[in-house]
């Protein structure tokens, strides 16, 4: 099981839509862990990335700091207080302004912003 697999498609908004798909795997019955999962461990070990999708030495790390547990409210993945990507940790201030930037623009997702910044810092 995994989540996220239908990014981009039409009406399909990153980040919004997973949130949701894991609200609903959590209705399904799933543990908010084994939801939290087929988006992270799961993912990685489907498409073969090497040393990514959990939290150990060693590994390749994203991480996000969350206002609350997800494993007590899973939909929470959706409004992020902090983001660590690619080395480059993005605070409330910078998340808040992206998100701005993005509803002020037209975007249709808070996460098409954050992507680009990345690929910015990253590829510059």
């Amino acid at each position: 099981l995994l989540t996220g697999t239908d990014s981009g498609s039409f009406g399909i908004i990153p980040g919004a839509s997973v949130a949701r798909e894991l609200e609903l795997l959590v209705a399904a019955g799933l543990s908010p862990f084994a939801a939290l999962n087929t988006a992270t461990r799961q993912n990685a070990e489907i498409l073969g990335f090497e040393k990514t999708g959990i939290i150990l030495p060693g590994y390749r790390a994203n991480l996000i700091l969350l206002p609350k547990d997800p494993l007590t409210e899973v939909a929470v993945v959706e409004f992020p207080v902090g983001v660590m990507i690619g080395g480059y940790w993005l605070d409330e201030q910078a998340l808040d302004a992206m998100k701005s930037s993005a509803n002020n623009s037209g975007a249709e997702s808070f996460f098409r912003s954050l992507i680009r910044v990345i690929e910015m810092k990253l590829f510059a």
